[in-house]
C-alpha cells in the first residue's frame, strides 16, 4: 500500500514503505491510501463531514483530472496505527498510470455552508500543497504495442 499523509499544515507527504512501484499501464491492483486527521486545526473537529477530492496532473500531456474519493471504513475487529485519520482509497486505474513519469496530486476537502441560502462562495474548502507520486516506464517496445495487447486481453477475458 502506498500512503499519503495530509498534515494538519496543510503539507502532503507521500510514504512508500513497501518499495512498491506503480507502474505504467497497471490498472487495479495498486492502491493509494489518504490518511487525514480526523480534526482540523480545533476549528473543524470532524473532517468526515468533508468530502476529500483529488486532482491531478498527469506527467507528459499535463491532462488534469479530478476524482472524489471512497472513504475506507474503520474496522473495529482491527488494531489500527491510523485510528486518529481518516482514510480515503484511490484504485490505482489505467488513467493514472497512462504516462510514465511523475503524476502531480493534490487534494481538497470540500463542505456546503451551513445553510440552504448560503451561495457557492461560502462552501468550506480546505486545499493542500501537492506531492508527486511516480508512474515507473514499461519497457519502449511493450509500450509501443499497448493498443495489441488491450485487443489480445479482451479477447483473453471474453472468449467469443
Amino acid at each position: 500500500m502506498y500512503d499519503i499523509f495530509i498534515k494538519n499544515n496543510n503539507s502532503v507527504v507521500a510514504d512508500n514503505k513497501t518499495k512498491i512501484l506503480l507502474m505504467q499501464h497497471s490498472s487495479m491492483v495498486d492502491k493509494l491510501r489518504i490518511l487525514v486527521a480526523k480534526s482540523y486545526n480545533n476549528e473543524f473537529q470532524d473532517m468526515s463531514e468533508f468530502t476529500c477530492v483529488m486532482e491531478y496532473r498527469l506527467p507528459y500531456t499535463k491532462k488534469y483530472k479530478v476524482e472524489v474519493l471512497d472513504r475506507i471504513p474503520d474496522d473495529p475487529d482491527v488494531e489500527d496505527i491510523y485510528s486518529g485519520f481518516i482514510k480515503y482509497a484511490v484504485p490505482i486505474n489505467s488513467e493514472i498510470t497512462k504516462e510514465a513519469g511523475d503524476v502531480e496530486i493534490q487534494f481538497a476537502f470540500v463542505k456546503k455552508a451551513g445553510d440552504n441560502y448560503s451561495s457557492d462562495d461560502d462552501n468550506i474548502i480546505r486545499r493542500t500543497d501537492k506531492t508527486v507520486v511516480t508512474i515507473s516506464p514499461i519497457a519502449d517496445w511493450a509500450n509501443a504495442g499497448i493498443d495489441i495487447f488491450e485487443e489480445k486481453v479482451d479477447e483473453i477475458l471474453n472468449p467469443p
